[in-house]
């Protein structure tokens, strides 16, 4: 399961085939308003269009947008044309939709993310609040939503060739160590199947690696490279190692690091990322979360895969 925008896709005829198979009226507009090549003079040049799919099938959209229906005003951005296909319904694909969306307003800089709707008591469970009534392009009232975007106050970037010995640091930190254990003694580092994530990188085509930064200060990292690692599946397919200092964890600075690092690797051509997790890792939800899928399984841990 995967996030793609429509306008970045590389088959657009085959998705604006999948959009039309929506007969609520506000999908209908949207598909006429690509048809007739109007769609971004109306919402906007930076407008996309968030297409949630499963293996070739669309299962929910939205619009992330410079503008809705409410034209006159500065306002900026909305979430608008959501809607989720029925058989697909009840399964929290939406919340993946404006989670993302939230994201996207989150790395743009913007201080709140707008919802224009006639609907009352739905984007409540999803943290929007009421704000205000405006008035939609028909003239009609309509009932503005918003959320408060948390400030970034950090920045992701691609790894120093010169700051590469702080991936045994991060490594080290990404050794999980169950509940009333101590932790290993570092040179632990130096056994073969925990070298093989960081030896020599950067010397091989499918390297990468992002790290977040405050303050001057490198508080995560999340890298990748094709290698015989606990979360091997192919020699196609690039495996993950992430890691937060304690002190950043459950600051949503894991899954933004994670997001850019599928933007990355989409990029550089690849088809799928894998990784290896413990069974009672609490990070195992966020991989979750973030459409990894169970791949194989052993007693202790997860190989789970996710298509980019």
């Amino acid at each position: 399961m995967k996030i793609i925008d429509y306008f970045e896709a590389e088959d657009k005829e085959y998705w604006l085939k999948e959009l039309r198979k929506c007969k609520w009226s506000g999908g209908e507009f949207l598909c006429y308003l690509l048809d007739i090549g109007e769609f971004k003079k109306l919402c906007g040049e930076t407008t996309r269009i968030l297409l949630l799919t499963d293996k070739g099938k669309l299962l929910s959209f939205c619009t992330y947008a410079e503008k809705d229906d409410i034209q006159d005003t500065d306002l900026t951005p909305w979430v608008g044309f959501v809607f989720t296909f029925e058989e697909y319904r009840n399964r929290g694909y939406i919340r993946k939709l404006l989670e993302h969306a939230y994201y996207l307003a989150q790395k743009d800089g913007y201080e709140y993310i707008y919802i224009s709707t006639n609907a009352d008591g739905l984007y409540e469970k999803y943290g929007y609040s009421f704000w205000k009534m405006m008035k939609d392009f028909h003239g009609e009232d309509s009932r503005i939503y918003r959320i408060k975007v948390a400030e970034m106050d950090y920045k992701i970037r691609e790894l120093k060739k010169e700051e590469i010995s702080l991936l045994n640091d991060f490594l080290y930190e990404a050794i999980f160590i169950p509940e009333g254990m101590e932790a290993p003694d570092r040179d632990i580092l130096n056994r073969p199947e925990l070298q093989v994530y960081v030896k020599d990188f950067y010397l091989k085509d499918s390297d990468c690696c992002l790290v977040s930064e405050k303050k001057g200060k490198v508080i995560g990292a999340v890298w990748s490279r094709i290698m015989n690692d606990y979360g091997h599946i192919d020699d196609d397919t690039p495996s993950l190692a992430i890691s937060i200092l304690p002190e950043y964890r459950n600051t949503g600075i894991g899954t933004a690091l994670m997001r850019e690092m599928f933007e990355l690797l989409h990029k550089k051509g690849f088809g799928n990322v894998s990784l290896a997790v413990q069974k009672d890792n609490y990070a195992l939800k966020m991989y979750e979360k973030l459409g990894f899928e169970k791949y194989s399984e052993n007693s202790e841990e997860y190989i789970m895969i996710k298509e980019l």
